[in-house]
């Protein structure tokens, strides 16, 4: 692949990740905000039926009211907020190799925060979900409360991909670091 069209595709790819950072909050507050009309128009939301939704099988998130479903709206953003950033810094990095920056501290230390930001995304999740839970079932009578905790097996891949970009981003740091070395001695 010659190297303008790869820089048309890393362009792309930075347009791309920013329609994908809107879309992903947007989607995430219109479905806490406006769950009635997404099922209405016909749209449906999968529950795991095993774990259900925040760990409750027989929840029915449009007959809650909206200072609590706005409440899990802010409490479900900030997971994906801290992805966004990392979703951010890839754009950044996209942009970069658009302009044929390719092995610079720069984008070594953008590569560095996208694989930190998805580490952190995947921690922030496993924090957040017990206290949406519990933020959620809080109107509930004594008895019927729930705290849910959970970690899957997609938590433990996010993870890995996380250190993968993380130690590919210290060994890109580390060529630059002896190509700037090299280029002393010659």
């Amino acid at each position: 692949m010659n190297s303008t069209r790869l820089s048309r595709y890393c362009a792309a790819m930075a347009y791309v990740t920013v329609l994908g950072i809107g879309a992903m909050l947007l989607l995430d507050i219109l479905f806490w905000l406006f769950p009635k009309a997404i099922l209405d128009s016909g749209l449906t939301v999968t529950v795991d039926t095993v774990r259900g939704f925040y760990g409750s099988s027989e929840f029915n998130l449009p007959s809650l009211p909206l200072w609590q479903r706005v409440g899990g709206a802010v409490l479900s953003c900030i997971p994906l907020l801290i992805l966004a950033q990392g979703l951010n810094a890839l754009r950044r990095l996209f942009k970069l190799y658009a302009t044929r920056e390719y092995f610079t501290d720069r984008s070594a230390s953008l590569l560095s925060k996208v694989g930190s930001r998805v580490a952190l995304w995947v921690l922030a999740d496993l924090v957040s979900q017990p206290l949406i839970s519990v933020w959620l079932t809080m109107m509930r009578p004594e008895g019927q409360r729930l705290i849910s905790v959970s970690f899957h097996t997609e938590n433990l891949e996010s993870l890995f991909i996380a250190a993968v970009v993380m130690i590919i981003a210290r060994i890109q740091r580390e060529g630059i670091a002896l190509a700037c070395e090299n280029k002393q001695f010659i």
